[in-house]
């Protein structure tokens, strides 16, 4: 018998022995219900259901906070999680009799979840470098930045003051994604025009005109005077926002971008750059009161905008639900919740398998689908025969998940994104009548 067939042999006799595989229940794990999850294969959904499904886990364990955030300093060292379990199965079998031996029942209900008391452990500070091997950086760096910032919580307010990050984003940027560009080219070349953004326009700059023409009648001037206080500069001078969803942001094949993790839903807002003033310049006499007033049928053009992106980057929940932002591990992130993928296309339907197979109609937990996220770790189980392997375990990770890990190490900070305001020229300025303005009535 040559080497390899000797080889072959011992190794066969091995398996058999239980040397190298452990025993596994296979009619247990046919009870486990299975349930579908969706995973990015390029910049493409993919489902995986029916026997190709993930396996809900049920365990004690939880998302890990045990890691120091950047600049926080180290806490008292705790005795591992490996080393408290192995002390309670010590002590469980010290009080515990021996289980009395039973026969394996003929058929069992099917399990929603496999028991587990030590997955592999996953650190909510493993997010940005899972955001990384995506190939998110931008969104890894935001969520270096939260993680790494002093405590601090949004208050819903979009004009209230806050920490700003004006570095991060561009415009440019944002606009490579997605259907992004259309939805700037639709700001620049209608919204701007329309009756709504006119009025404002008038309001904002009426005032201005008035004071400035008591003094002066050049009136022309330009906002990038105030660009140094960009929460200022959003709140006197922006007139028109475009909204751009998170379906704005995916691929051609409705894949998440780097774009979709760090803003998912935003905003970008055009204000007020360079305005001309025209109009004609007149005397009103009133021969009674013997005054005469100088005043303006003012006219304006606004020839330059500043255009530019503006989102919170928080966690709060505006319902008493917690949202789910998928399910995370080192590697990356799933999604288990197949109503999250309708709300990440804005309600466009996507065509799944759903029902279409017996195996699918067998295998799927319905209420995992629709109801609600599923609120446990699951195991993808890619391979042949091991299971609970750390990279096919993924945690779900929520709003909360985030708030919670805040409150145990006093930091996590939300702030305000802000893009450079950029500087674009109208090919067709802005027209407004603002009405007549004049100076105070003088004696003749």
């Amino acid at each position: 018998m040559c080497v390899i067939g000797l080889i072959s042999l011992f190794f066969i006799r091995m398996i058999f022995m239980g040397v190298f595989v452990k025993r596994v229940d296979y009619w247990k794990m046919s009870r486990i219900i299975k349930v579908p999850y969706y995973f990015l294969a390029g910049s493409k959904w993919k489902e995986s259901s029916g026997s190709q499904g993930c396996v809900p886990l049920n365990t004690l364990k939880c998302i890990s906070f045990d890691r120091s955030a950047p600049n926080e300093p180290s806490p008292p060292r705790q005795v591992p999680v490996r080393e408290l379990n192995k002390q309670v199965r010590e002590k469980s079998r010290e009080k515990s009799p021996p289980p009395a031996l039973t026969s394996r029942p003929e058929t069992t209900p099917p399990q929603d979840a496999e028991q587990i008391e030590n997955p592999p452990t996953f650190d909510l500070l493993d997010v940005p470098g899972a955001m990384k091997n995506m190939g998110w950086p931008v969104s890894a760096e935001l969520a270096t930045e939260w993680f790494g910032s002093a405590k601090h919580i949004y208050d819903d307010n979009p004009n209230s003051v806050q920490p700003i990050d004006s570095a991060t984003i561009s415009l440019d940027w944002c606009l490579n994604f997605g259907g992004v560009k259309d939805k700037y080219n639709d700001l620049i070349s209608r919204k701007i025009y329309n009756e709504a953004a006119g009025a404002l326009i008038k309001n904002k700059i009426r005032p201005i005109l008035e004071r400035g023409f008591q003094q002066s009648i050049a009136l022309d001037f330009n906002t990038k005077i105030f660009l140094k206080d960009l929460r200022k500069f959003h709140m006197d001078w922006q007139f028109q926002i475009v909204s751009v969803s998170s379906y704005d942001t995916l691929t051609s094949h409705l894949g998440m971008t780097d774009l979709t993790a760090a803003l998912a839903n935003f905003g970008i807002y055009a204000a007020i750059g360079h305005v001309e003033v025209r109009g004609d310049r007149y005397y009103k006499y009133d021969r009674s009161a013997k005054t005469r007033t100088y005043c303006m049928d003012a006219q304006i053009k606004v020839t330059h905008v500043y255009v530019y992106v503006k989102d919170n980057y928080s966690f709060n929940d505006s319902d008493g639900n917690s949202q789910y932002l998928g399910h995370w591990n080192k590697k990356g992130v799933i999604l288990t919740k197949g109503s999250l993928v309708s709300e990440l296309v804005n309600g466009r339907r996507l065509h799944t398998r759903f029902g279409n197979s017996i195996e699918a109609e067998m295998n799927f937990n319905w209420k995992y689908l629709f109801d609600r996220p599923l609120d446990k770790p699951v195991d993808k189980r890619t391979g042949v025969i091991r299971k609970f392997m750390e990279r096919d375990v993924y945690w779900p990770v929520y709003n909360s998940t985030y708030n919670r890990w805040r409150e145990r190490h006093n930091r996590g900070g939300d702030f305000m994104i802000y893009s450079k305001p950029k500087y674009v020229k109208l090919g067709r300025p802005i027209e407004v009548d603002v009405g007549v303005i004049c100076r105070p009535a003088e004696k003749m």
